[in-house]
């Protein structure tokens, strides 16, 4: 959870694993579970009407059956942190009564025996603040060894790849805000890192999928497909999803 709510408080960069896998049918919160030795389980979180238009509305998963019990219940207990109760915190001290909207809900974009790519969606607005924030956030686990899998653990080669395909704009926009095509994109990434010629967006990128404290929990597979989280500026829509073809 504290990784989570850093990347929409902060807007910190979110990117992926380059991974291969088997194309599996997405499960979005309402759709039944693809066939594993494990299953996910819908859990409905706290529900408030705050007035207004203004709500609290949480849905996240819950995994069961995984022959790991001490990793599912530590990945169970991370998943269920994304609810906030009566009395606790999210990160940045935000609590039910400080927070007037907060949503979220999740996909299960893989669910492999070997591989759960599970990726939260929503938005969280607060008291005083001007706007809300959108985010999204990804866990991708190793269902093997109960491990998430991180992007600098990656093989320097896949790491460039990603990089590379990047800032040539090689992939496709499948969600976000206003921003719909990679010719729009790639400028507000120069924005996001401030490059003013010294640097580039592949260099960027790689530098931060290469930073250990960025490394996890900001990729998800689906459809076989690497898929990034990439941040950009608020006014822009805070985040979009990029589809890499490999």
């Amino acid at each position: 959870m504290k990784r989570f709510t850093a990347i929409f408080l902060a807007a910190v960069l979110s990117l992926t694993l380059l991974c291969s896998c088997k194309a599996n049918k997405t499960q979005t919160d309402s759709e039944p579970a693809a066939t594993a030795a494990y299953s996910i389980e819908k859990v409905d979180g706290i529900k408030l009407d705050k007035g207004d238009g203004n709500k609290i509305d949480v849905v996240y998963p819950q995994i069961a059956g995984w022959a790991l019990a001490d990793k599912q219940d530590k990945w169970n207990e991370e998943f269920a942190s994304f609810n906030i109760g009566e009395t606790s915190e999210l990160e940045g001290g935000a609590t039910i009564d400080t927070v007037e909207y907060y949503e979220v809900t999740y996909e299960v974009a893989t669910q492999t025996d070997d591989i759960l790519s599970i990726v939260f969606y929503g938005s969280i607005y607060y008291v005083g603040a001007a706007h809300p924030f959108a985010y999204a956030s990804a866990h991708t686990i190793d269902m093997k060894t109960g491990d998430e899998i991180t992007l600098a653990g990656l093989p320097e080669d896949k790491r460039r790849e990603i990089a590379k395909a990047a800032g040539e704009g090689k992939f496709e926009i499948i969600s976000g805000g206003p921003i719909s095509t990679v010719e729009e994109l790639i400028p507000e990434l120069e924005i996001y890192y401030g490059i003013d010629g010294s640097q580039s967006v592949e260099d960027a990128v790689y530098e931060e999928i290469s930073n250990a404290e960025y490394s996890s929990g900001n990729y998800f597979i689906k459809d076989g497909k690497t898929c990034v989280i990439l941040p950009i500026h608020h006014a822009a829509g805070d985040y979009v999803i990029a589809q890499f073809d490999f």
